[in-house]
């Protein structure tokens, strides 16, 4: 049975495509103490846009679920733990795990803002594979 559920676990994920992934964007609009990763991911249906900044004791990962118009939004934060006496240092991180999670209001102006400003770093040709 656990041959079986390994194969439907990858079958489920491999209906997730990276349409284009963007790292490090050095400017003061996505500064990022650690860095920064932008991925547009082609779904059955729509895509997804995530954003992962990067801090030195966490991560922070917002996903925006679209179509042609933005269909749900979501938070995670990740903490991470270190070796003894090596606090904030991401060669010495243990184990990084979930601290947080929310469901952002779509209707909120920060968010569809946010949402808007990374979708333009992606090229139109890419996004236009969303619409189905």
């Amino acid at each position: 049975m656990p041959f079986l559920i390994a194969i439907m676990s990858t079958i489920a994920q491999s209906s997730e495509v990276i349409l284009q992934s963007i790292d490090n964007l050095e400017n003061d609009e996505f500064h990022s103490d650690e860095g920064n990763d932008f991925k547009l991911i082609k779904l059955d249906q729509g895509c997804k846009i995530e954003a992962r900044f990067f801090i030195s004791y966490a991560n922070t990962l917002y996903q925006y679920f679209f179509q042609n118009d933005l269909i749900k939004a979501t938070q995670k934060t990740y903490r991470y733990q270190y070796q003894k006496d090596f606090e904030g240092s991401l060669g010495h991180v243990t184990d990084v795990y979930q601290h947080s999670s929310a469901i952002l209001d779509i209707r909120d102006p920060d968010v569809k803002k946010d949402f808007i400003r990374y979708k333009a770093l992606f090229p139109n040709h890419d996004l236009k594979l969303c619409e189905h």
